[in-house]
């Protein structure tokens, strides 16, 4: 959707040419804005309203119009040649056989998941970004900042600074009269904000527009990770689907309108089947439409693997990684 349609979905239902009984149905039942109420099928809304599956679906209709004529009103064209220039942009992750199947690194104007099981490196590889966005282009970066949204309070800063003074030295090799030999340049440009709990969460990523406005050059923005807080906090599992929808909209938002990469750690967690118990990303498979790419890390043997599950440009396939002291490998 454009910008204007969705500015629209987000105005209060308040704003619609609902009926008093309709806005009052939707505001009893937790709906604040026609983004919440066109997330679910119509069916799943008259469940939640009470209400007939042709009431719910005249509610959906009208909300859809006003949302169609908004995109129609905005509606604009580009050529092929400007959407390739836009979509140009990756960021190492520091290994070569991780960038090659991924066809470069990590995106911009896009939402990258990494998911794996505790102890796999997905925090490491999220803190390696958060250094490498800051080199050059020629270098396997953006040149541009990063925001860290850290909601395990898994973020060590003695780790982050142990990374930065690695890619600082290998940067003293190549570019010694730079600022990218100082580790001092990379810790710089990492601003972390720290979620306690969904509610702060929400608030963050609600406010990303306005935070990469009056931030500097930003490139990278970081959820370290969705889960934590929505696992445990909320046990409505529809509110649940809802905002989880809504992130995931701000978040692809937010990384096409400044193109930039936007990078989400997930958890694992255990699905039980006929065949057995597997592990599979956590949150649902609501949740797994939402990410452009979706990387999947975890241990084969005593080798860590990287797992290309979804992606718009390439295969799925994997490729073995290392994290060491002085970051991915």
């Amino acid at each position: 959707p454009t910008l204007l349609a969705k500015t629209t979905l987000s105005m209060s239902l308040q704003s619609y040419p609902l009926t008093p009984a309709q806005r009052s149905m939707l505001s009893d039942a937790g709906f604040d804005t026609a983004d919440d109420v066109l997330a679910i099928p119509f069916t799943q809304l008259a469940e939640e309203l009470e209400c007939s599956h042709q009431d719910a679906k005249t509610i959906v209709d009208t909300l859809q119009a006003v949302r169609d004529e908004a995109s129609l009103a905005a509606l604009q064209t580009q050529t092929v040649f400007d959407l390739l220039q836009q979509d140009s942009g990756s960021i190492s992750t520091n290994s070569l056989d991780i960038d090659t199947l991924l066809g470069g690194g990590i995106r911009i104007r896009q939402l990258t998941e990494v998911c794996g099981a505790p102890g796999v490196g997905k925090t490491q590889l999220a803190q390696q970004l958060a250094i490498n966005c800051q080199l050059p282009a020629e270098f396997g970066g953006l040149n541009g900042g990063c925001i860290y949204i850290d909601t395990e309070g898994s973020l060590m800063p003695d780790r982050l600074r142990t990374i930065a003074q690695a890619k600082a030295e290998e940067m003293a090799a190549k570019a010694p009269d730079s600022k990218y030999a100082d580790t001092k340049t990379y810790l710089d440009g990492i601003h972390v904000y720290r979620a306690r709990d969904f509610v702060e969460q929400l608030a963050i990523v609600n406010s990303l527009d306005t935070i990469v406005a009056d931030s500097t050059n930003v490139k990278l923005v970081v959820l370290d990770s969705i889960a934590f807080h929505f696992r445990g906090d909320i046990g409505d599992m529809s509110l649940r689907t809802r905002l989880l929808h809504s992130l995931a909209q701000t978040m692809v938002s937010v990384a096409v309108k400044n193109s930039l990469a936007v990078v989400v750690v997930n958890q694992m967690t255990t699905r039980i089947t006929r065949d057995g118990a597997h592990l599979v990303p956590a949150l649902g498979e609501s949740w797994g439409h939402a990410p452009t790419c979706r990387l999947v890390l975890s241990w084969q043997q005593d080798t860590r693997v990287a797992t290309l599950l979804k992606s718009p440009t390439h295969p799925e396939g994997t490729a073995s990684y290392r994290v060491t002291s002085k970051g991915i490998q």
